[in-house]
């Protein structure tokens, strides 16, 4: 077999069209997928094919660093599909785990603990205090100093019964 050229950003902007998909070879399991319809897929067909990202928004160079990755986690017996979704998940739940969600999760869960007089309450404080503030960030991400800063917008408020 002979060896490979890695590729260039020219040939990947002037290939032509064809009526089926046409594969492009970087070297070393990079490859260039580019269908019908003009769309172009970097994928690293090993150990399994894997899409690394649609060109251009990945650029060569950065598909050759994500290669190089994927060859550095099956290095350590890692299976890169899997870290690639594990990882997307994680980011996932924290994105999903806002102070929102929080506050609407424990209210339902005190929903049957607590006088509903009292749940109206807090879930009026809540919102129309806190939430505007902190609601849509994840919950990983409320530090001390950010609570307190939401807290002294209150006090200055003059809403000293809520603190």
């Amino acid at each position: 077999m002979g060896k490979t050229t890695p590729l260039t950003d020219t040939q990947i902007k002037q290939p032509k069209l064809a009526e089926k998909v046409i594969t492009l070879s970087d070297g070393g399991g990079l490859q260039l997928r580019i269908k019908p319809n003009g769309s172009k897929l970097c994928i690293d067909k090993k150990p399994a094919l894997m899409g690394l990202g649609a060109y251009p928004s990945i650029k060569l160079a950065q598909a050759c660093k994500l290669r190089e990755s994927v060859k550095e986690l099956l290095a350590q017996g890692i299976n890169p599909k899997l870290h690639r979704d594990e990882q997307e998940q994680k980011k996932q739940a924290i994105i999903n785990n806002t102070l929102s969600s929080v506050v609407g999760n424990w209210l339902k869960l005190k929903e049957f603990e607590v006088q509903a007089s009292t749940l109206k309450t807090i879930n009026t404080t809540l919102t129309n205090h806190v939430l505007p503030h902190l609601g849509k960030l994840p919950i990983i991400d409320i530090t001390a100093p950010i609570a307190i800063k939401v807290l002294r917008l209150i006090e200055a408020k003059g809403n000293l019964e809520i603190l």
